[in-house]
């Protein structure tokens, strides 16, 4: 995927999330690339990295993901209008 405005993000996070599988990670890119956001589906939770103003690696159940998400977006992206989500295959 491409560049997804701010506004638009948590709701599009959300859904690519409830959708992905085993194996599948999901990143939220800074415009710069400076800072990102993983995350990948583990055991039936949500593993978390964050790598920008914090460097820390969660895991959340997915009925806590939303306002993660909506913090995480807040910390990670402050001043940025549009994100750029992709989402790949993890090699195991």
């Amino acid at each position: 995927m491409s560049w997804v405005p701010i506004n638009a993000a948590e709701h599009t996070i959300l859904n690519f999330v409830s959708k992905m599988g085993e194996g599948k990670r999901l990143t939220v890119l800074s415009f710069k690339k400076d800072r990102f956001v993983s995350f990948s589906l583990e055991s039936g939770n949500i593993l978390i990295n964050e790598s920008g103003f914090k460097h820390e690696t969660i895991t959340v159940s997915k009925e806590d993901l939303k306002k993660k998400v909506k913090d995480i977006l807040a910390t990670e992206f402050p001043r940025s209008h549009k994100v750029q989500i992709t989402m790949k295959q993890v090699k195991n």
